[in-house]
């Protein structure tokens, strides 16, 4: 008997199009604007300064989209090598592997 192996169907884990973890830095960052922009609604209700809140909306406007491509770009990059490789292998060939990991396990 013959099986055949292949190789390179690895592939990294994505959440709505991003790697997992820039999906996560965009997350913080999404909750930490808003959380800005409460805080300078709220400073400018109370004494009339609305720099915070104005900041946090001209800052937002400007880091989300360049975040959002850069994250994109992460995710079509490939991070692993993808050769499509086939390798056929025989069953001596795979008997004589198996032995060989068992005599190390026993030493």
């Amino acid at each position: 008997m013959k099986y055949t192996i292949r190789k390179g169907l690895e592939s990294p884990c994505k959440i709505r199009g991003f790697l997992s973890t820039d999906y996560w830095i965009l997350v913080a960052a999404g909750a930490a604007s808003i959380i800005l922009f409460v805080l300078g609604v709220r400073s400018g209700i109370i004494s009339g300064n609305w720099s915070t809140c104005i900041m946090t909306i001209i800052c937002s406007f400007a880091l989300f989209p360049i975040l959002i491509r850069k994250f994109r770009k992460n995710a079509k990059s490939k991070k692993f090598d993808e050769i499509k490789k086939e390798y056929t292998i025989s069953n001596f060939q795979l008997s004589h592997t198996i032995r060989k990991n068992e005599n190390r396990r026993s030493i």
